[in-house]
């Protein structure tokens, strides 16, 4: 058994961590340690390297950064440090600029921004309090083992959860209290095992429900007799915690047994398809092309030219069948939707249905239990990896969507619009080939970063302009390769130069680049291959 860590992180974490499950299953939790096999099982990208100047543990929040490169803990980097002015006359094209400032280069993990405070083995944190084990967090509190979290408390191994309390378990839902495995949920509360729920409170082991409450294996119940079933499913549960220091997890109790297609297939023959919305790729590639004719300097009309080296530092999504009529769906490499099994996958139009149709019956779900969940499940239990909220239009290739225009091939848009090939850009427009780009316009191919404009390879930046080939600047203006420094305007390598010779230098970066797109298909520099020890 894992020993508890000695920090105060860990300890007020943990005292939350038992609160929560006395809160969703009424047992008194051992300590948070002894189920960290089980919660700390999430599929969020991470890499842990040496720092090259003190040899600690350096968390990323991603795996982009080769083994090869130099590494700074956040808390070892001086962003005022001075260095020596460059050789001016012998940065003549990438290759020297590159080999000019490799020395002056480093990658730096375990950033903690804002105001942040008792945080332990966490990446990429903003403004949070007691977090254990965490990546890729913003204004979250007491929260463990879990990734990719905004505006929440109290949750353990959790994915993609937003404005979400007390919850297990939890991935790709949003305004949540008191669920466990409770998946692709949107404005529901006290929800066990269930998925693709919208406005519901009080339901278990259901399947594409709208507003509703007070039901299980989406049979809706008299308050009475739901309480009464919970109640015996709940002490289920909370044994078999204590007992086995785990839970199975939603998709493996519908995977586990062959799905029964028989009431599916009768519902559908009722299902009022309704015909393929057409997309408007024509404003897409516009947009494409505008921006990185604002970028590099030219336009690129052939957006499906660049597609592959674009989406190459973004997240995959891979090809499958609805089981429910056949037409292509693409389930996201986000949170936990890989794992969904692939023979109970449908459209969200069709599983959103199947949820008015499906139900088990009264004696199902009188009977029903842990143990036989997968076999009684196994006629209504239908996931679809589409998530659509809001006003979303004009969205072809894109999974996950919230309030989205004119996005192409994008996994998690959030308020994005003429964007394309991306992962979580949110609140921006005119991105392309990024990855975790928030409130930011006009950039191509940057990643982890916030406020940034005209951008282009540029990773963990905030508040940033005109720049290419950055890491981890703050405040930094017309610049190039730079890494660690705040406060810069016309810098190369971390330093300045006159704002002349600096256009100059720009101008032959960007002849290299574009003679390399125009000619093929990609560019061979990255912000992650130009760094090494």
């Amino acid at each position: 058994m894992a020993s508890a860590p000695e920090s105060q992180a860990y300890a007020e974490v943990n005292k939350k961590w038992k609160a929560t499950v006395k809160v969703l299953l009424g047992v008194e939790a051992g300590n948070l340690a002894e189920y960290q096999d089980w919660i700390s099982r999430r599929e969020s990208p991470r890499k842990t390297l040496r720092s090259s100047k003190s040899g600690k543990n350096v968390i990323f929040a991603a795996e982009d950064y080769p083994d090869s490169a130099s590494v700074l803990a956040f808390d070892e980097v001086d962003f005022f440090k001075p260095y020596a002015p460059l050789s001016i006359n012998d940065l003549k094209d990438i290759d020297s600029l590159i080999s000019a400032v490799s020395s002056r280069a480093a990658f730096t993990g375990n950033v903690i921004l804002g105001n942040s405070k008792f945080v332990e083995r966490c990446a990429n944190l903003v403004d949070c309090f007691f977090a254990y084990d965490c990546e890729r967090a913003s204004r979250c509190k007491y929260i463990a083992h879990s990734a990719q979290s905004v505006h929440s408390e109290c949750l353990f191994g959790s994915s993609g959860a937003g404005y979400s309390s007390f919850s297990i378990k939890t991935s790709s839902s949003i305004h949540q209290t008191r669920t466990i495995e409770a998946s692709k949920c949107d404005h529901c509360s006290d929800v066990y095992f269930s998925h693709g729920l919208v406005g519901c409170h009080d339901c278990m082991f259901c399947f594409g429900m709208k507003n509703t409450s007070h039901s299980i294996g989406n049979l809706k119940l008299p308050p009475d007799k739901y309480l009464a079933l919970k109640a015996k499913l709940v002490a289920e549960m909370g044994e078999m915690l204590l007992r086995e220091k785990k839970l199975p997890t939603l998709f493996e109790i519908v995977s586990s047994a062959a799905p029964d297609y028989s009431l599916m297939k009768k519902a559908m023959a009722a299902y009022p398809a309704s015909p393929p919305q057409k997309s408007d790729m024509a404003t897409i590639t516009k947009a494409f092309s505008e921006t990185m004719n604002v970028v590099l300097g030219k336009p690129r009309p052939n957006l499906p030219k660049y597609e592959k080296w674009l989406l190459m530092h973004t997240r995959k999504s891979e090809p499958a069948r609805s089981c429910a009529s056949g037409v292509p769906l693409l389930v996201p490499e986000h949170t936990d939707f890989l794992l969904m099994p692939k023979d109970r996958l449908t459209s969200e139009e069709e599983a959103e249905f199947l949820g008015t149709k499906l139900a088990l019956t009264p004696s199902e779900v009188q009977q029903l239990s842990l143990k036989n969940a997968s076999k009684t499940l196994s006629k209504i239990a239908y996931l679809s990896p589409d998530f659509n909220v809001g006003n979303c239009r004009n969205n072809p290739f894109c999974q996950v969507t919230f309030d989205s225009t004119d996005c192409y091939r994008t996994i998690l848009s959030i308020n994005a619009k003429q964007a394309g090939c991306n992962f979580w850009c949110r609140d921006s427009e005119h991105v392309f080939g990024s990855n975790e780009v928030r409130w930011s316009e006009f950039c191509v191919k940057c990643y982890r970063c916030e406020k940034i404009q005209r951008c282009y390879e540029c990773d963990s930046c905030w508040d940033c302009s005109d720049c290419l080939f950055c890491h981890n600047c703050e405040n930094v203006r017309d610049s190039m390769f730079c890494f660690n420094v705040k406060n810069k305007k016309y810098a190369i390598g971390n330093v300045e130069l006159a704002r002349e010779k600096y256009m100059e230098i720009k101008k032959a970066v960007l002849l290299q680049l574009n003679a390399e797109l125009e000619n093929g298909t990609a560019s061979k520099w990255s912000i992650f291959n130009i760094v090494a020890r």
